[in-house]
């Protein structure tokens, strides 16, 4: 794997027309946006479609300037104006096809605040190009836009080659996800159990992002938003419910890690392991933590000495 860069420049900057609440966004996929960017990789692997033809990857990029900063603790962990974040997904139509992008959701933060956007491809090319909405935090009425924006989107465009259209139902889950800010309140703590709305509550930083946090820890709850987990067949991760192991169960034939109730499985990956035996998975991690390592401040560096002293200093990435 090709190192990650550790200072970036925002070089692949969304498209947007003059600032106002809702409005339009597009951006290219080729050349790729995210290719130097920080891509965060976190400790507990993600879930996969069933075939495996899915993978869900997040990235970060960071103004020239400004610190990551953490006053008191992982929940204080602060970007600087400027850091755009994005959950990229991608599908291929099998095991030889190349990845494209099917949905991006993401944020991105100003001086006057966090903005939300979420971005489909236009129609079924591969690479197509990629369009949607952005919003302000807090103003459910240019939410609403947006998501009028992007059901319009959805009904013209298709999926990729070999993937079907989107029906009616699954539309409507799509859009349906759209409420940002109620699943991405700021300082979340960790809850092992599913909330009232049947998810998981992992935690979060002052802005309410999941993944920066899940980087900088040895491990995270267990998501089963997609079939396939990964965790169970990596042999530095081992998942528990409370003080018992977690059961492999199979779900539509697939495994996953599953605890009794409405418990969720806390996957812990076994770090300085991993890294010994160089495993290509942990350090990958490794270059995350580098990465955000060369950002922070002093003070935030001293904090998470920790986790970032497991990682070898001198990159060995693949």
């Amino acid at each position: 794997m090709r190192p990650i860069a550790p200072a970036l420049a925002v070089t692949a900057a969304l498209t947007t027309p003059p600032a106002r609440a809702e409005s339009p966004v597009s951006l290219d996929q080729t050349p790729s946006p995210w290719a130097d960017a920080i891509e965060l990789v976190p400790p507990v692997r993600l879930p996969v479609a069933a075939d495996g033809d899915s993978r869900i990857r997040i990235f970060l990029r960071l103004p020239p300037q400004g610190s990551i900063t953490a006053e008191d603790g992982p929940a204080s962990l602060t970007l600087p104006a400027g850091a755009r974040l994005d959950r990229v997904e991608y599908v291929r139509s099998g095991d030889d096809a190349p990845w494209t992008v099917i949905d991006v959701r993401g944020t991105r933060l100003t001086e006057d605040g966090q903005r939300f956007h979420a971005l489909r491809p236009v129609d079924a090319r591969l690479h197509a190009p990629l369009k949607g909405a952005e919003w302000a935090r807090g103003q459910p009425q240019d939410r609403r836009a947006a998501r009028d924006r992007m059901a319009a989107l959805l009904r013209r465009a298709a999926r990729p080659p070999d993937q079907p259209p989107l029906g009616e139902a699954a539309r409507e889950r799509y859009l349906a996800n759209h409420d940002c800010a109620r699943c991405h309140r700021a300082r979340q703590p960790t809850e092992s159990h599913l909330d009232a709305r049947g998810e998981p509550a992992r935690p979060t930083d002052a802005h309410g992002f999941y993944a920066l946090r899940a980087v900088l820890s040895d491990e995270g709850l267990v998501c089963h938003a997609r079939p396939r987990d990964l965790n169970v067949d990596d042999p530095f991760v081992t998942a528990r419910c409370g003080d018992s192991e977690a059961d492999v169960v199979r779900a539509d034939g697939v495994p996953q890690y599953d605890c009794p109730g409405d418990r969720v499985p806390v996957g812990r990956r076994a770090m300085a392991r991993g890294v010994e035996a160089g495993d290509a998975y942990t350090l990958r991690v490794c270059a995350s933590r580098r990465a955000l390592a060369a950002r922070m401040d002093a003070a935030t560096r001293a904090r998470f000495a920790a986790v970032l002293d497991v990682c070898p200093s001198t990159p060995d990435d693949g």
